[in-house]
Order: C-alpha cells, then sequence, then structure tokens
C-alpha cells in the first residue's frame, strides 16, 4: 500500500510530546512491513524551525520518506499553503491518508481539500475531541470552527481512536461517526530494567509535559494533607509562566522540600521510572498516556485518574490504582498505594511482560494494516455498486 500521514509536527520534533513519537513509530512500523509510507508535516520546532532542514524539503527517517513543508505561521496553527499544493497534486496516488491532530489550520486545510477531491481519509485526533480540550484553551473559537466546518469534516472521515474511552468521546461529537479503535504503538525497554531500590522515603514521580490538563495543582493540594513522608519529583517542561505558577502554589502550600523539579528526561526515562515507588498522571483528561505504560513496564505501579484512557488497562490486570477525579478519593488512593504491596509485586514481577504482549509493535502495526485494507476494501465494493 502507499500511506500518507499528515501531522504538523514529526521527528525530530519531540517537544510537541507523545503524538509525535507515537506516529513515528507507526510510519517506521508500516515501512518494516514494506508497506511505501510518507509524512507530511513541517519544520515546527516550538516556535522556532527545526535546524538543519531545509523548507519543503525530503528526507528519508527509517524508510519512511518525510517532507518538511514550510509554514507561514509560527504558531500552533501550521498553516503550509505549500503542503496543500503537494496535497492536491498527490492525494489520488495514495491508498490509504492518514490525518494525525486536529484543531490546527495543517490539518483542518488538509482535510478540506480532500474532501473536495472526494478522497477518503482517516483522522486521529489524538486527544483532541474530548468534552475537556473543547471546553479549554480557545473554547469559543472551537466552537465556532467546530459548527462551521469541522463537523463536516469530520463527519466525512473515518475515525481512529486509541482507546475505547476516545472512541467514545468521539461518538459524542458525531453521533453517527463511523470508526475503528487501534492503541498506539510505544518504545519499551528491552528487557527488565533490573533489581527496584528500597527508597528509604515513599518516591513518587511524574514524567510528562507539564500543563494545565495533567492536573498537577489538584495533585499539589493533597500533599500537606498526607499521613507519611514522601518524595514527589517532577519529570517534564511546559510553559514559563504556568510551571513558575506551581512552583509557587508548591512554596505556599509548603511542600518544597519534598517536591523535586528535574526537567524533561529522554533515554534516562525508564531508569527515573523504576527508581519510583509510584507513578502519578492525576490528567483531568488522556485519550492515551504513554508514560502510564512506560512506568508499568518498568516495574512501577500507576495511580492515574479515571479520565486517563488507559485505565481499563490498569484496572483490568491490577497494575495501578485509578480515582474518581476527586481530592478525597486521590487522598485515599495514595494512602492505599502507599501501604499496599500485592500491587506492587504484581506490577515488578509482571509488568513489563503484560505490556510487551498487549501492545506489541508489530502485532498493532499489521492491525493498523487489516484495518486499512478493510477500508480499502469497502471503497472498491462502493465504486463497484456506482
Amino acid at each position: 500500500m502507499k500511506i500518507l500521514f499528515i501531522i504538523p509536527s514529526y521527528q525530530p520534533a519531540i517537544c510537541y510530546g507523545g503524538t509525535t513519537v507515537v506516529v513515528s513509530l507507526l510510519a517506521e512500523e508500516l515501512a518494516k512491513l514494506n508497506h511505501e509510507v510518507d509524512v507530511y508535516t513541517t519544520t515546527a520546532n516550538g516556535k522556532n524551525e527545526l535546524p538543519d532542514i531545509k523548507p519543503n524539503e525530503t528526507k528519508v527517517l527509517n524508510h519512511v520518506r518525510v517532507t518538511y513543508f514550510k509554514r507561514i505561521t509560527g504558531d500552533h496553527t501550521h498553516f503550509s499553503p505549500a503542503m496543500l499544493k503537494t496535497l492536491f497534486k498527490t492525494a489520488r496516488q495514495f491508498d490509504i491518508i492518514h490525518l494525525h491532530s486536529w484543531w490546527n489550520l495543517f490539518n483542518i486545510s488538509a482535510a478540506t481539500l480532500l474532501a473536495c477531491l472526494s478522497k477518503e481519509y482517516i483522522i486521529s485526533a489524538h486527544g483532541m475531541l474530548s468534552t475537556y480540550t473543547l471546553q479549554n484553551q480557545n473554547a469559543k473559537l472551537k466552537q465556532i470552527l467546530h459548527s462551521t466546518l469541522g463537523k463536516r469534516l469530520l463527519g466525512k472521515s473515518t475515525m481512529h481512536a486509541c482507546t475505547p474511552q476516545e472512541f467514545e468521546e468521539g461518538l459524542k461529537i458525531i453521533p453517527k461517526w463511523k470508526g475503528f479503535t487501534i492503541p498506539n504503538l510505544i518504545n519499551l525497554p528491552q528487557k527488565d530494567i533490573g533489581i527496584k531500590p528500597t527508597n528509604k522515603v515513599f518516591s513518587i514521580a511524574f514524567l510528562s509535559r507539564i500543563e494545565q490538563k495533567k492536573g498537577l495543582e489538584t495533585f499539589f493540594h493533597v500533599l500537606p494533607k498526607l499521613s507519611f513522608d514522601y518524595q514527589l519529583t517532577i519529570a517534564g517542561d511546559g510553559e514559563v509562566n504556568y510551571v513558575a505558577q506551581l512552583r509557587n502554589k508548591v512554596q505556599s502550600l509548603l511542600v518544597s522540600d519534598k517536591v523535586n523539579w528535574i526537567g524533561w528526561l529522554n533515554e534516562e526515562k525508564f531508569n527515573f521510572l523504576a527508581k519510583a515507588d509510584l507513578f502519578i498522571l492525576p490528567s483531568h483528561n488522556e485519550n492515551f498516556a504513554v508514560v502510564v505504560l512506560e512506568a508499568i513496564a518498568a516495574g512501577t505501579p500507576v495511580l492515574i485518574s479515571n479520565k486517563v484512557g488507559l485505565s481499563y488497562f490498569v484496572a483490568q490486570h491490577q497494575l495501578g490504582w485509578i480515582y474518581d477525579g476527586t481530592e478525597i478519593d486521590l487522598m485515599q488512593k495514595l494512602q492505599i498505594a502507599y501501604e499496599d504491596t500485592t500491587v506492587k509485586i504484581n506490577t515488578k514481577e509482571n509488568g513489563l511482560n503484560l505490556v510487551s504482549t498487549n501492545f506489541n509493535s508489530v502485532t498493532l502495526a499489521k492491525t493498523y494494516v487489516s484495518q486499512y485494507e478493510t477500508l480499502l476494501y469497502s471503497r472498491s465494493m462502493k465504486q463497484e455498486i456506482r
């Protein structure tokens, strides 16, 4: 098959977090299965552009052809007339066109063009169509855009969700939206991290982009009320002013001596996660959350909100605790996590195997191929009927 991914940012622009990583993993696994994979993206690298990459240049990364188009807006809209011009010329060459992310002019304009060309396309919103996302950060603009154009474009697409929770959220937006659910691909350590240390003080880890959605403010409020000694280490980075607000919050709660800020981690993350007694992700919304699986694979149990898409997996295999979003339940689950031994032992002994088995990259990539083939067959049947 000839497959095209359309995404506003791609490797090596890791500053955009998990979406960039999981999409590149999928593209590379599909290429390993001998499919021709192209990616249309931009030179975006946060507020700057990717160094050493010329606008509209094509590079081959791990057997994937990646074209980095110039964007004329330097913000999250990523508008690129050059991409649209190329897409207009090449769209019909591809068997599958898969758009990743939403609420940016790069993908919305691409979907508009594909709809005009009567070219079918798949949309992976990567959490951008949740109720939380719609009601926060430029909510009025999103509602206007959705009602005037977005709803129609989404309705013409096939939805891809990475968890059952995300699929249900999609159906709230487009009640009869046709689609499928397949998990994201993830990178895992090739072997067990090793013997977990015995911490003198209960060690809690957080690893993610630091933004309001992650729910750290709620988590900070319960820290002064905990009955046991702890150390919370926050690995990640975010918008400077917001991170400063969180640091001030920690100081005002008089727990700054128990909270460590270590910045962004890449290759060291598995060792960091393995050293912790508990990983926390108190997010208000997460369609997937790769880091949850990374923590479990490192042998560390997790405490996450019920708004995290992978909560079903954690609960099913007893790899941590799920709380209902309230401070009271969060405190109770923290106390249980501190005292529990059964879940800790289960995660340490079985975590890596459970994640490797249920989220095997080769198996998942073949599942995507099977779904793509089903869509192609359905398309051919429609054409025959016509």
